[in-house]
């Protein structure tokens, strides 16, 4: 742990300006949702999106564990409805 220290998004999240996309689990144990908050409100970009999924609805793990199809689905839609667009203009 004491060589990750280093390791953070701060400083360089915010430096984001690109669409980005945050998917998360609301019961994800590794990072709380409170912290994934903090990190995805500090983003530079103009044109950001969290999506949290439940656990009614599959995907309230980290990474999605328990439901990886849903958020598959959702990030490829992202893609399609966020990034097609600019790249036919």
């Amino acid at each position: 742990m004491k060589k990750l220290e280093g390791f953070r998004l701060d400083g360089v999240v915010q430096k984001i300006t690109c669409p980005f996309l945050m998917v998360h689990g609301e019961g994800d144990e590794q990072i709380p949702l409170a912290l994934a908050q903090k990190c995805f409100d500090a983003v530079g970009s103009k044109r950001k999106t969290m999506k949290v999924f439940t656990r009614a609805e599959g995907g309230y793990h980290h990474c999605q564990i328990d439901n990886q199809s849903i958020c598959a689905s959702y990030m490829w839609d992202w893609v399609e409805e966020v990034l097609e667009p600019a790249r036919s203009a």
